[in-house]
């Protein structure tokens, strides 16, 4: 039977629901990405899992489909359901997008400026017309439309950017006639770019061919939640067996995520790992529903959008002391294949703890940006969709 943790609503008199476990899922990867992304030389940055992270975007792509499907998938009917479901999505995404876009752009005028006073080494990749090009490019979330993301401004949005257009196609194949037609048409849009995929694999030379990859893992989401709308009522046989069989088989993929098998099924170990683990009967699953794994979940999309701030400003701090005290503080490490220099403080432990703070300043700025830019962005997107969803009014005695 399905887990206590599932928390169930009601808006314009459709269930919502939300699986907690999920959530703490979505957490832990957050946090694997976010270390997978700070050069420091530490034993954190080269365990085998946090090298391979950049795989769990696929699970959070997949995911989303299971969660939108589960939320949305029988609410949207009509071109007023869809414009609301895309007001609260946008919402619910580009606030804290568009937060991290200023700040990383107020940065780069920060370095240019301490460039010209000549209190800090300046290495800019681009051109000025090129910046500009990029931030009307994150402002209105299409730079997943590039065939490679550059590393510029806030990297990781590139995701954010792709799972947007993944809701636009979702919100056009929910308005298909008939709900049969809707899976028919779901299951043909995976299929297609799955098969792309596995033709010419993605995520690799630059997240190469990522807004189609999101598009189909998208769907592949949405699939595992209507099988799993099919089956919620059925008891999950041997449930602790099930999750620790799942973890290992994904801990052992993902260990093995350069080979064409791995990423190949991946995809579908983590549409199995969502599946079993919206049960929440397992001995992982009681695991996750601890209260430090559930505030991880909360606050997982600040953790993917906010460690490039974090490990910017630490970086920019780290070079400024390097140029006015001459001590070294960055050098070069073979084992990293794209050459850059890492931050180097002498002992591995040394390093360990640095990196350990920065991840725990990183989660600290989350549940800052959660609760000052998330909720209130969400807040308003509601009551925008609403009026939308009701004709531009809302009912006497309703909150907006």
């Amino acid at each position: 039977m399905s887990g206590p943790c599932i928390h169930r609503g009601a808006a314009n008199g459709a269930k919502v629901m939300r699986i907690v476990v999920l959530d703490s899922l979505r957490g832990i990867f957050a946090l694997m990405v976010a270390a997978l992304h700070g050069l420091i030389a530490s034993n954190i940055f080269w365990f085998d899992l946090v090298r391979n992270a950049d795989v769990f975007v696929d699970f959070f792509f997949v995911l989303s489909g299971f969660v939108i499907t589960l939320s949305y998938g029988d609410r949207v009917h009509d071109a007023r359901g869809a414009s609301g479901f895309l007001i609260r999505r946008i919402g619910r995404l580009w606030p804290l997008h568009m937060a991290m876009l200023l700040a990383l752009l107020g940065l780069v005028c920060l370095k240019a400026m301490a460039g010209l006073a000549g209190i800090y080494e300046v290495r800019m990749p681009y051109t000025a017309a090129e910046l500009g090009s990029f931030a009307l490019e994150h402002l209105f979330l299409v730079q997943s439309f590039r065939q490679e993301t550059l590393f510029w401004l806030n990297f990781p949005s590139w995701s954010i950017s792709a799972e947007l257009w993944a809701y636009v196609v979702f919100a056009l194949v929910c308005l298909a006639p008939r709900a049969r037609l809707t899976l028919v048409i779901g299951l043909t849009v995976f299929g297609a770019l799955a098969a792309h995929d596995l033709i010419e694999p993605g995520f690799g030379g630059f997240f190469k061919n990522g807004l189609h990859r999101a598009i189909g893992y998208f769907f592949l989401g949405y699939l595992t939640c209507r099988v799993w709308q099919q089956i919620e009522g059925w008891r999950l046989p041997l449930p602790h067996l099930a999750e620790i069989g799942l973890v290992a088989v994904v801990t052992l993929l993902v260990l093995n995520a350069r080979t064409p098998a791995a990423d190949a099924l991946l995809p579908l170990a983590f549409a199995a790992t969502i599946l079993v683990f919206s049960w929440q009967a397992g001995l992982v699953s009681r695991l996750l529903m601890a209260a430090p794994l559930q505030a991880l979940g909360r606050w997982s999309y600040s953790i993917y959008m906010v460690h490039v701030l974090v490990y910017t400003l630490f970086g920019m701090g780290l070079r400024f002391v390097e140029r006015v005290t001459g001590l070294t503080l960055y050098s070069s490490d073979p084992r990293n294949p794209d050459g850059e220099r890492m931050v180097d403080l002498g002992a591995p432990w040394i390093n360990d703890l640095v990196h350990l703070g920065i991840l725990a300043m990183v989660i600290a700025l989350a549940a800052l940006t959660y609760r000052y830019i998330e909720l209130p962005g969400q807040t308003w997107s509601r009551g925008l969709a609403r009026r939308v969803e009701q004709g531009g009014s809302v009912p006497t005695g309703a909150k907006p």
